[in-house]
Order: structure tokens, then C-alpha cells, then sequence
């Protein structure tokens, strides 16, 4: 894999030199810088900064989105070589394959900064209707209130971002609201007294689980203040908040009726942190958890902060409906109809949406916030309103 990308970026570095070159003795000087810039991007910064030491533990983070970015780019630019080499050797002029640079940087640099102030405009609210056989006759009709992924420390105008969250969940009037981790992207000063006070005006009551941003995994372990410190110090912030942590625990859900369904939390832990991107995690022993915490023949949600556990836990009697987040659909998603596609799937077998399993489903959210860059493309900040229905 080293090999193929460094080929790559070998290539994309020809090219665009070759390209920068020809638009320059072409005295086409606004397709120069334009190109330039694009070069800039594509290649010295998707492949450099990750070798940045300052970042600390975002290098272990950044190279996953920005990899993406290269790869797209550096298949376009050896495309446009290809048909120049083409035309070359058939007689032809290369001004069209010039062009086509010059034309993909545009639409590259447009996409980007779309991309980036898109996101500031306000959040998307999604309403999916599910259905269970064995759902309890009282929960029919109920709803759920789900926000995942804040990163409020990179979250472009969080503030502004955050109060429309807690609107639109309060206008839902859901039973119950469920956070799926990640509030915070590295340090708990990013939950600040204002936005504190806006979390807490939640009207239903929130049930939350910890993502790996929320561990302070990615900020400095310093003997002053360590990662257990600070993942100390976030329990309590959410604790303040009047929320409920579920770390590996239960609780019993009532409907207006009597009717109760259980509510479980995986906690995502520091041994999960280094599997958090592949297919299969461990760190927790979900057949445990579900025969310690949940009976037999009780509907039952299980939050996840990420989706690898939802297999495993479809092997056990638990879990009619899974809800997770951490993918983001990797920021960046495409849809055509019912087809959609994101490089997500590269690492995830689900990154976003509803997936079915027998009688059991998983719900992820594309979250509301940022990991990596500031950038969402195709995939607004969003929270999703679940309607619980009982089948007829």
C-alpha cells in the first residue's frame, strides 16, 4: 500500500509540474496559479501533513480523511495524462488536456470551499419511521431524539449549530433523547459554560455513551494532566448536565402507558481506541453485557458509539435496534437515487443510515460535527427523530 500511494504521488507530482509548465509557456497565467493551488492541496498537503510531529495524536487521525482526497485527485490527474499521452502519439494538440486541468482544480477548489461553508448554515433534521413486531403496544408512536458526533471543538459555528440542535429536539417532544458520543473533539475547555447551559435545556431526558474523542485520546498525556484525568473530568461535565452515562449499564424505559422497553450503553474504552477504524473491535464482551443487563424477551435498544459491535450483538437475544455514529459517512457522501456510496465504506462494512438483520436493525448517524477537516461533502450536520412503530 506504501508503494501504490508514494507511485501516486510521484506521478501526480510529474504531472502537475508538467501541467504548471505548459500553462505558463502558454502565457495562460490565471490557469497557472489556479492549478498551482490545487497542486499545493492535493499534493504537498494530503501527503505531507501527516508527517507533521506538532500535530501529536491527530496524526494518527488526519491521514484517514485527508487519503481520500489524494487518491481521488492523483486517479484524476493520471486520467488527463493518459489522454494527453493518447493524443500525443496520435499527432494531436494537448490545449484540451490543459484545459481538463485547469477545469478539474476549479471544480476542486469550488467543491472544497462549498464543502466547508455548506456546513455553517444550519443542520438537517431526519425523521425514519421503524417498525417492530415485538415492540411494546405503549411505545407505538413514541419518538427518539438522536445527536451524535458534535466535536464541538471543530464544529464551525458551534454555537449558532448547537442551539438548533436543541431546538429542533425539544419541537420533536420525543420520550427520550440519546447522545452517541464524540460531544467534544479533544480537550473538555470545549464545553463551555454557554454551551453547558444550552445542553441542559434538553427538555427529555438524554441518555448518553463516550466516543474515543471523548476519552481525550488525542490531546498530550502529560504527568500534570493525564488522559484519565481528563476523561474524568468529561464524565463529570456530562453528569452536570443532567444526563445519564450508560458505560456498559441499563436502564428501564416507561411509556405514557406502563409499557418499558431496556435501554443499554456500550462504553467505548481505550482498548477499542486502536481497532476504531477496522472491521471488527474489541474491548468489550458484548455477549456478557447482554446477558448481565438485559432479560430475555424485553425490546431492547442498544447504543453504540461505534457500529463494528452490531454483529456480535446480533448474535445475542438483545439489540432490536442498535444506534450508533463515529463514521461521518467519512464526510463525504454521494447519492443518486436510492444508491449511495462513501469512502466510509472502504473501512466500515455500515457507515451510514439503516441496515436490516433478520428482525433486528441499526440505525447510524452521519453526525452533526467535524474530525479531521472542516469539510462535509454531500452529508449535512444532522440529528435523526425516530418514530418507534409496532407492526400490523
Amino acid at each position: 500500500m506504501a508503494f501504490i500511494y508514494w507511485t501516486l504521488t510521484a506521478l501526480a507530482v510529474i504531472i502537475d509540474l508538467w501541467v504548471i509548465h505548459a500553462l505558463r509557456r502558454r502565457g495562460a497565467r490565471c490557469g497557472m496559479y489556479l492549478y498551482g493551488v490545487f497542486a499545493l492541496l492535493t499534493d504537498v498537503v494530503t501527503r505531507g501533513v501527516p508527517y507533521i510531529t506538532a500535530l501529536g495524536k491527530w496524526q494518527s487521525l488526519i491521514p484517514v480523511f485527508l487519503s481520500y482526497v489524494f487518491l481521488l485527485t492523483a486517479s484524476v490527474k493520471v486520467l488527463i495524462a493518459g489522454g494527453w499521452l493518447l493524443d500525443k502519439r496520435r499527432g494531436r494538440g494537448s490545449k484540451r488536456w490543459l484545459t481538463a486541468s485547469v477545469v478539474a482544480s476549479v471544480v476542486f477548489l469550488g467543491v472544497m470551499i462549498a464543502g466547508t461553508i455548506s456546513p455553517t448554515r444550519g443542520i438537517c433534521v431526519k425523521r425514519v419511521e421503524l417498525c417492530f413486531d415485538n415492540l411494546p403496544d405503549g411505545f407505538d408512536g413514541e419518538r427518539i431524539g438522536f445527536f451524535t458526533d458534535m466535536h464541538l471543538g471543530s464544529l464551525t459555528a458551534a454555537n449558532k449549530i448547537l442551539q438548533q440542535v436543541v431546538d429542533s429536539l425539544n419541537a420533536a417532544e420525543c420520550l427520550i433523547v440519546v447522545n452517541g458520543g464524540d460531544l467534544i473533539n479533544i480537550h473538555n475547555s470545549e464545553l463551555k459554560a454557554e454551551r453547558r447551559r444550552a445542553l441542559s435545556e434538553i427538555n427529555s431526558p438524554v441518555y448518553s455513551v463516550i466516543g474515543n474523542h471523548d476519552l481525550g485520546y488525542y490531546r498530550r498525556d502529560t504527568l500534570q494532566y493525564t488522559v484519565a484525568q481528563s476523561t474524568a473530568d468529561f464524565k463529570a461535565a456530562v453528569d452536570s448536565l443532567g444526563w445519564r452515562r450508560l458505560d456498559n449499564s441499563s436502564v428501564w424505559i416507561y411509556s405514557p402507558t406502563g409499557d418499558s422497553l431496556r435501554l443499554t450503553g456500550v462504553e467505548f474504552n481505550r482498548r477499542a481506541a486502536d481497532d476504531r477504524h477496522k472491521r471488527t473491535v474489541g474491548g468489550v464482551n458484548i455477549d456478557s453485557l447482554v446477558r448481565a443487563d438485559i432479560p430475555e424477551g424485553v425490546f431492547s435498544i442498544v447504543v453504540s458509539h461505534i457500529p463494528q459491535y452490531w454483529h456480535s450483538l446480533c448474535d445475542t437475544h438483545a439489540a432490536d435496534l442498535t444506534l450508533a455514529g463515529h463514521t461521518h459517512a467519512m464526510q463525504c457522501k454521494v447519492r443518486i437515487g436510492e444508491c449511495k456510496w462513501s469512502p466510509a465504506a472502504l473501512l466500515y462494512d455500515e457507515w451510514g443510515g439503516l441496515y436490516h438483520e433478520g428482525h433486528k436493525k441499526l440505525y447510524i448517524s452521519e453526525g452533526v460535527g467535524f474530525a479531521g477537516i472542516p469539510i462535509r461533502l454531500g452529508t449535512p450536520p444532522s440529528i435523526t427523530i425516530i418514530t418507534l412503530r409496532k407492526c400490523e
